[in-house]
């Protein structure tokens, strides 16, 4: 024609939506350069379309994983996903309230019980010649250590309560049980979601018999990981050792204390050494 003149193929205007199928479609005539980005959402994918064979290798990492998501690990078995967008630790021992964050719904727990107090030694002179008698107290037991997740309400508060070193006993008294951490849901009688018990104290020297060790703490028997509390080791006039445990984590946390009789020459010491505080560690 000597002028433009708008002109369409007539058959064009007969396919109606959705007409052009697979079968349409000459192999590899979708290629990625055809496809705008975002395109293709999980609304356009159906359920078990995408398997191993589809990824690439490395595919998918952390940043493509939602928080709680299932995925099956190399080894068969089946794994949760919660990835460390945040972090809170509880390190003194005390009552807390704790909000989980929006959109959460499982946290990380780390606990650890606190320690018992050491026992006290018992020391009396003998005679008039400056001689010195005595028998250790009982070291205190330390606390137990769990981790492990556990599934919780986004925005609700909780009750955290970090364990108390037992304190040491006076000469010849045993001392005191740590207290237990824990996590729970709030009120006057909430439940324990997550406990890690503190360990006994030492007992007190007598006037014949070193006392007795403490007991480790025992950690929450429905948590992923468990590791019970050492017993408390017996002072050693010297030494003053402390229960210990806790492969996973600081070694300091819940440790017990130990009862003793001297430290050196002329330095008499009766009173057990306190336990030290429990902790807490929270991620999600």
């Amino acid at each position: 024609m000597p002028s433009p003149y708008a002109q369409f193929a007539a058959v064009a205007g007969t396919v109606t939506n959705g007409a052009i199928m697979n079968a349409q479609l000459a192999a590899n005539a979708v290629a990625t350069t055809n496809i705008q980005s975002n395109a293709i959402t999980t609304t356009q994918i159906a359920d078990g379309a995408v398997t191993n064979r589809n990824l690439a290798a490395n595919a998918v990492n952390a940043t493509n994983i939602a928080d709680g998501q299932v995925v099956k690990s190399i080894n068969g078995l089946t794994d949760t996903v919660i990835l460390p967008h945040g972090i809170t630790n509880f390190s003194t021992n005390g009552t807390y309230t704790f909000t989980v964050p929006a959109g959460v719904n499982q946290l990380y727990i780390e606990a650890w019980g606190s320690g018992g107090g050491g026992g006290g030694a018992l020391v009396w002179p003998v005679g008039t010649n400056g001689l010195w008698e005595s028998n250790n107290g009982g070291g205190g037991g330390a606390g137990g250590y769990a981790r492990g997740v556990i599934s919780v309400t986004a925005l609700q508060n909780y009750t955290v309560q970090v364990g108390a070193g037992g304190p040491g006993g006076a000469s010849g008294e045993s001392g005191s049980d740590g207290t237990p951490t824990s996590f729970s849901t709030p009120g006057l009688f909430g439940t324990n979601l997550f406990t890690c018990f503190g360990g006994t104290g030492g007992q007190g020297a007598d006037g014949m018999n070193n006392g007795a060790d403490g007991i480790g703490g025992q950690p929450d028997p429905f948590a992923g990981i468990q590791v019970p509390g050492a017993d408390g080791l017996g002072g050693d006039g010297g030494a003053g050792q402390i229960g210990t445990f806790n492969p996973f984590g600081s070694a300091t946390f819940g440790s017990g204390g130990s009862g003793w009789a001297h430290s050196g020459p002329g330095e008499l010491i009766s009173s057990g050494t306190p336990g030290l505080d429990g902790c807490m560690v929270i991620q999600w």
